[in-house]
């Protein structure tokens, strides 16, 4: 969920550097990111329920819940990876280099988990034909490793 709120607040940081041409980046704002963690922590809860059957919204509410989302948003290694997954996107169209390249280079030894953990998620949702049901996830899986353009996770979080 860290990818998906790096990936946006990377589009804000192009929207305010300028460093873009697509006009739908004037959309994007402080607001945005107050969506797409509201639509994070729904999707966490969704999940958590979906796997263990339980309906505990409380356990959200712990550190380990919303907590650790909000700090993992804020600061994280996988907020970093979305806001350089963004970069990438818009500005190396033209390289040769691949995003895991990209990625590889920029955070060296470091392992960014999130990412296995994205395709982790989806390959298991798709197994259980759940994938629609959890768009964040789906959205981030497809900007990753689809190479869809990261303005799909803005329409997909304003649709709702």
């Amino acid at each position: 969920m860290s990818i998906a709120f790096g990936i946006v607040e990377g589009m804000i940081e192009l929207k305010e550097l300028e460093a873009h041409k697509d006009k739908s980046f004037k959309q994007i704002g402080k607001n945005t990111l107050a969506l797409i963690f509201q639509k994070c922590v729904e999707e966490m809860y969704k999940f958590s329920k979906f796997m263990t059957g339980t309906d505990d919204c409380l356990l959200m509410l712990k550190s380990c819940g919303v907590g650790d989302l909000f700090v993992s948003c804020v600061s994280g290694r996988n907020y970093m990876s979305g806001k350089h997954i963004t970069a990438f996107f818009y500005e190396n169209l033209n390289n040769e280099e691949t995003l895991f390249e990209y990625l590889e280079k920029v955070f060296k030894s470091h392992k960014l988990q999130g990412l296995e953990t994205v395709k982790t998620l989806t390959h298991v949702l798709v197994e259980r034909k759940q994938i629609d049901e959890f768009p964040i996830i789906k959205a981030v899986y497809e900007i990753c490793f689809e190479n869809a353009n990261p303005l799909s996770m803005i329409s997909l979080i304003k649709e709702e």
